[in-house]
Parts: C-alpha cells; structure tokens; sequence
C-alpha cells in the first residue's frame, strides 16, 4: 500500500512537471508572445496573413502544447481582422458572415489540377492563343500565388458586377482568366479563377447553383505578370 501511495505520488510530481514545462515551452512562448503583438497590428492585411501563419505553427505542436496556446485570444483576433476587411470593400454586403476565413484547400484542391487554361485577351487571333499549360512548375507558381484567404460570396453575379464596377473592368480587357482542369477527360474547366485588379474570384457550379469567393486581399500586379505575361 505504501509503495502504491509513493508511486501515485512520483507520477502525480511527474505530471505537474511536464504541464510546467509545455507551458513554459519556448515554441509555446514565442507563439504566446506573437498572438500578444498581433492585438497592436493596425493591417488587417499583414494581420490575417500572420493568424494564418500562427495556425500553422499550431497545428505542429503536441497536444500537450496546444492546451497552453492562446486561442481564445487568436481566434477573436481572426474575426476581428477578417470582418475589418470584409467592412473595407464595396462589395461588403455579398460576403459571408459564416467564416472568419477560407483557404483555397477548402475550395477545390489544387493538388490534383491537370491543366490550366488561360483566357484569351480580346483581338487575339486564334494562331495567338495561349496553350494550356500542364507544366508542374507553372501550376506550383499558381498554386502558390492563389493561396491566400477567401470568404464565400452570398450573391455571385452582384457581386461580380460590384467589383468590375469598382475598378471599371471591362470584359476581355483588363480582366485576367483562368480555366482549371482536375482530369485528362474533363471537356470543360470545372473551376473558373478571375483576375480583377489584385483581387480573385473563384467559381464553380455545383449542381445548378454557383459557388463563388473572393480573395479578402490582393495579390500584386508582378504576380498577375508571372503567370499571364502581361
């Protein structure tokens, strides 16, 4: 009995010594510490890139970690951050209030792309045409440049038309297009990608309804460059 009471005692010394040490973890604290720097970020563009970053730091700790990861803290800073930029754009009342944020993972998965199709500009002759691309580096760079956060889109043809509207695009002009294909069969792009002055618009039709989402930032006109050429 007496040895029974001692070993629950050396396990119960045992256990509380290990909850100290997660706590005080330095992957803990430096985590800890960044979500505390983040609350004083007044982008909202640098900020949601960097709760994006912190989640993924997250998820790599042992579950003994996590328990002492600020959360809490983290996820009201995702809200708060994600509504300031969805309150920041014309097209406000066409975005979702269900999610903080979406990654392009939770759209379609680009892993599995075949080919990319680009839209021709307009006053292109048919001899001019872009060819697919099936090139793994060029769909890497594509992959890399789409992935950033999205919010679901509640009506998607105003939507559309607020954002052309804002910027003054006008079709086959100044708008970019990219057609996905996920198998060698496929005889239409499953999954439309836009181009619209930095920001991207992602469609598809799932059963007779559309679905689409836009980008809550924007990426740069050099990475537009990268993969249109123009």
């Amino acid at each position: 009995m007496k040895k029974r009471i001692i070993s629950i005692l050396l396990l119960l010394v045992l256990t509380i010594s290990l909850i100290g040490c997660a706590k005080n973890d330095p992957e803990v604290v430096s985590i800890n510490n960044q979500i505390e720097e983040l609350e004083n970020s007044e982008n909202n563009q640098e900020s949601i890139l960097k709760v994006i970053s912190l989640r993924e730091e997250i998820n790599k700790l042992s579950n003994q970690q996590k328990r002492w990861i600020n959360t809490k803290k983290l996820n009201e800073l995702s809200d708060k951050t994600s509504n300031g930029l969805k309150d920041s754009v014309p097209w406000s009342q066409y975005l979702s209030k269900d999610d903080d944020y979406l990654l392009i993972d939770s759209i379609t998965d680009i892993s599995k792309i075949i080919c990319i199709w680009i839209y021709p500009r307009m006053g292109m002759l048919s001899s001019q045409l872009p060819p697919p691309r099936k090139d793994k580096e060029y769909i890497n760079l594509f992959a890399e440049i789409i992935n950033i956060p999205y919010v679901e889109v509640t009506n998607y043809s105003y939507c559309l038309s607020m954002i052309k509207d804002a910027y003054s695009i006008k079709e086959f002009n100044n708008e970019r297009k990219i057609g996905l294909s996920f198998n060698e069969t496929e005889k239409e792009n499953r999954v439309l990608v836009q181009f619209l002055e930095g920001w991207i618009y992602i469609s598809y039709k799932e059963d007779d309804t559309t679905k689409a989402f836009v980008s809550l930032i924007k990426v740069s006109s050099e990475q537009e460059i990268s993969l249109f050429g123009y």
